[in-house]
């Protein structure tokens, strides 16, 4: 990792502190059998783990998409849906994605981000 990142603005939440939220996630995503990862959960809105951080996915992605083309980057992409047993790597890298521009965000993106990364974390 690279030196202390700046706080997000207007946050006491600090890309630092999501990430290391956002890797528990993953390290629950990567051990949970793939009937956890499938089964429907009403606490998710009666939808499975691994839809439910699908659909993280791609709000992850939609902001990241946004903040860089901001800066003038390339088309969109939409993330692919991947085996069940796939959704925390890929919840790691799109996740990551949007870590890395946390502090071009508004802090109300990095609250929202915390808040889906807890929820998923809650239920994984």
């Amino acid at each position: 990792m690279s030196s202390s990142p700046a706080p997000v603005p207007g946050s006491a939440l600090s890309p630092k502190i999501i990430e290391e939220s956002l890797l528990r996630l993953v390290d629950r995503l990567r051990s949970a059998p793939k009937a956890r990862l499938t089964r429907i959960d009403e606490r998710l809105g009666d939808r499975s783990l691994a839809s439910a951080s699908y659909e993280f996915v791609c709000w992850c992605a939609s902001i990241s998409e946004a903040a860089r083309k901001e800066v003038g980057a390339g088309a969109e992409r939409v993330p692919p849906v991947l085996h069940p047993l796939a959704t925390g790597d890929q919840v790691l890298v799109v996740g990551r994605e949007l870590v890395s521009v946390l502090s071009e965000l508004p802090s109300e993106v990095a609250v929202e981000l915390d808040r889906r990364i807890k929820l998923l974390r809650d239920v994984a």
